[in-house]
């Protein structure tokens, strides 16, 4: 939960590691990482296992049969027409029709947001184009106070697209740090056994010229932090109807 905490401090192990579960052809996925860490050649993790009355390969069998029999996996943050992508699924025991009423409620925002702990309130009626304020998180759960950057205090929230009951996105952007990007975040219901499938996907466009060339090096734990976002959102949705 980074969001909740602070003071972490990556060793270089660590930071090899996520950079390659986060390398060409790997998603920088949990279950990535998780592969590196079986492989990680101390013994460490084949100890850890063992109290657990397991083994790596045991582990990797698993997550071998969860590919093969089709569990969804968030794909590999992609590229195209300027903007940088991530999709994620997760499913909402819930009808379709109160997901999008969930989603597309200025109020609930900060429930499936993490980085929006408060909006003002104008009245306005939710609809495609209307904006509202969010402010970031005071403290984290445990109360200990949280330090934000005045530049990330604020944030411009829109209401970008409202399909009822099947599409609805929404814009984020910090009004006053000059450099940051909007970041567009989608989703798209589809009803299905017990619930809904909702498909959560997050882009922004990308940095051209010689801040692209600047973040190269980052992008393993950029993959890591996206995956991370997309399965907190998904997971708040979905624990808001449990």
């Amino acid at each position: 939960m980074f969001h909740e905490t602070d003071g972490y401090e990556l060793k270089q192990r660590a930071a090899d590691l996520i950079g390659r579960a986060g390398g060409k052809s790997r998603d920088g996925s949990a279950a990535a990482v998780l592969r590196e860490l079986l492989a990680e050649p101390s013994g460490l993790i084949a100890d850890i296992l063992h109290r657990l009355d397991a083994t790596p390969q045991e582990v990797l069998e698993r997550l071998d049969r969860s590919v093969a029999g089709g569990v969804a996996t968030a794909p590999e943050p992609s590229v195209s027409k300027g903007r940088t992508t991530g999709t994620q699924e997760t499913f909402v025991p819930a009808p379709a029709a109160q997901v999008w009423a969930f989603l597309a409620d200025p109020v609930r925002v900060p429930e499936w947001e993490v980085s929006v702990g408060s909006i003002e309130l104008s009245g306005q009626e939710a609809r495609p184009g209307a904006v509202w304020e969010g402010r970031a998180p005071e403290a984290r759960q445990d109360g200990k106070p949280l330090k934000i950057k005045p530049l990330f205090r604020r944030r411009l929230i829109e209401l970008v697209t409202a399909e009822c009951p099947h599409r609805l996105a929404w814009s984020f952007e910090y009004p006053d740090a000059s450099q940051s990007r909007p970041i567009l975040t989608e989703f798209t219901l589809a009803p299905t056994t017990g619930g809904t499938q909702v498909t959560i996907t997050t882009s922004w466009t990308r940095r051209t010229g010689w801040r692209r060339l600047v973040g190269v090096p980052l992008r393993p734990l950029q993959k890591l932090m996206v995956w991370l976002h997309l399965f907190q959102t998904g997971s708040a949705i979905s624990r808001a109807f449990r």
